[in-house]
């Protein structure tokens, strides 16, 4: 901006001073105007200004300023004065005039923080930041009109002027300006307003937790901090033990426990779980008593006990019973084929024994189709060969397993190159055929529901688990896997843990 008069002198030049006070002054002209004043400026051309600073004898109740200042030279024996409106010099205050400020004080904070202009100031000074990069970065990550907006919400209470906003309050939490929200947002880690109000939205105060939580896949801050109160630091399990009853993670361990036994060995309900896992628990040749038994079943049962308020201690609704007294436990250890895969229950001695059940004990089916099939495929031609049916029940049978059963679809009969085979396994009655357009799945996987008999397979029964929650929680317990080359049959792993 050019600060000079048509003879050019700039005010930028000028010496100014500093005065408290200015006496014995006869003659004193105020100018109305800057403008006005740096006319006189040039045409008397002093060397010297001073800035006056004295009590504002001029302020009105809508006037903040307690004091306020002038310009003054002097020629001729008169002083010439204009207001400075708190300006340090001339030049400052036609550059902050021509920007909108109305005084000093505004246009010097302005430019401390930034601000180049005095609407731009106002509207962020209103909104309270506190500096122009933090103004523009708060509309760049969506912060503006954010206290309309967050006031919509149930969680905050709003306070309202004309329809607008000017206070929210959630619990401690308590915002008076836009700006606040927006420092709150960048000290508590948020990157947006978006994620921001997604996590209020949630009950979330800081984006830590809010994260943590999410990515576990808790759904609401609430959700979250009870199961972390809980114990709980999956949402599903967290879900699940709510659904049930279960006040902690360690109680659900509990349940859990019990429940994949449960589920495992196909067992109604969780006391019979509870006998079988006490059961497999003894040591090999161990016997134990019916009444024993009941006994140990009853203690053991106060470490699932639950405190209930009035009613006392007792076991939690999701512990289901089948046993009132020991005759009930008596007659489940003499019924339930299950029992069999660890023990054996003599029940004329009402007496229950732990063995090692060897190989030749053992029930092991044979997915007949799948072996046939091996690693050939229809889409490329292959036919199914008996043969490989014929090579893994030698195997087996190698490794001293004595209960072995192949189950085949009726249609291999007609698909196989070497029906001999089917002919040879026939006759030492191991060979069962479903029965026509019955797949033969459903009978494999019976037996190992019912019997606790293994599969020799690679079929995932992807199928099955889709529709049957048995199957999907437990076939791969049962499953064994095999390769054949070269006419060498290779088990997986599990082959071995069922055979010794």
């Amino acid at each position: 901006m050019d600060n000079s008069g048509e003879k050019g002198i700039d005010v930028n030049d000028l010496k100014y001073i500093k005065v408290e006070d200015i006496t014995n002054t006869s003659t004193i002209i105020t100018v109305g105007d800057v403008e006005s004043y740096i006319e006189l400026i040039n045409l008397y051309k002093p060397d010297v200004i001073f800035v006056l600073e004295r009590k504002n004898q001029e302020r009105r109740y809508n006037d903040d300023r307690e004091y306020m200042n002038y310009f003054v030279f002097f020629a001729q024996g008169v002083m010439y004065r204009v207001k400075g409106n708190k300006y340090k010099n001339i030049g400052d205050l036609l550059i902050g005039k021509s920007k909108g400020f109305q005084n000093g004080d505004e246009y010097y904070d302005a430019m401390n923080r930034g601000f180049n202009n005095y609407d731009e100031y106002k509207e962020a000074r209103d909104l309270g930041y506190e500096t122009l990069e933090d103004f523009l970065d708060s509309e760049k990550l969506g912060f503006r009109g954010c206290m309309s907006i967050l006031g919509e919400l149930d969680r905050f209470y709003s306070y309202r002027r004309n329809d607008l906003v000017y206070q929210l309050e959630w619990g401690d939490l308590v915002f008076n300006s836009e700006a606040e929200v927006y420092y709150y947002a960048k000290k508590e880690g948020f990157k947006d307003f978006q994620e921001l109000y997604d996590a209020f939205l949630k009950g979330f105060k800081d984006a830590k937790t809010y994260h943590d939580a999410i990515c576990k896949g808790f759904q609401s801050a609430e959700e979250y901090e009870e199961a972390t109160r809980m114990g709980f630091d999956d949402p599903k399990e967290y879900r699940d033990a709510k659904k049930r009853g279960i006040r902690s993670n360690a109680e659900y361990d509990l349940y859990f426990e019990l429940e994949k036994i449960r589920r495992e060995y196909n067992f109604k309900t969780m006391d019979e779980a509870h006998v079988f896992k006490i059961l497999r628990d003894l040591k090999p040749g161990k016997k134990i008593s019916a009444s024993k038994l009941w006994d140990e079943l009853k203690k053991d049962q106060s470490k699932y006990y639950i405190d209930d308020g009035w009613y006392g201690r007792r076991l939690p609704k999701w512990y289901s019973r089948n046993f009132e007294d020991v005759s009930d436990l008596m007659k489940f250890l003499s019924g339930n084929k299950m029992l069999k895969v660890i023990g054996y229950y003599d029940t004329d001695g009402e007496v229950f024994e732990r063995i090692n059940q060897i190989a030749q004990d053992k029930v092991v089916i044979v997915d007949g189709s799948n072996v046939a099939w091996g690693s050939g495929s229809k889409k490329a031609g292959d036919k199914p060969k008996a043969e490989n049916i014929k090579l893994v029940v030698d195997a087996l049978k190698e490794r001293g397993f004595k209960k072995i059963i192949v189950i085949i679809d009726a249609s291999l009969n007609h698909q196989v190159e070497d029906p001999e085979y089917l002919l040879e396994l026939a006759r030492e009655k191991i060979l069962k055929e479903a029965p026509a357009k019955r797949d033969a799945d459903e009978f494999i996987i019976k037996y190992a529901k019912e019997e606790g008999a293994y599969i020799i397979t690679n079929d995932t029964f992807k199928d099955w688990k889709e529709k049957d929650e048995w199957v999907k929680e437990n076939i791969d317990n049962y499953r064994v896997t095999f390769m054949i080359i070269d006419g060498i049959v290779e088990f997986d792993e599990k082959i071995d843990k069922i055979s010794g």
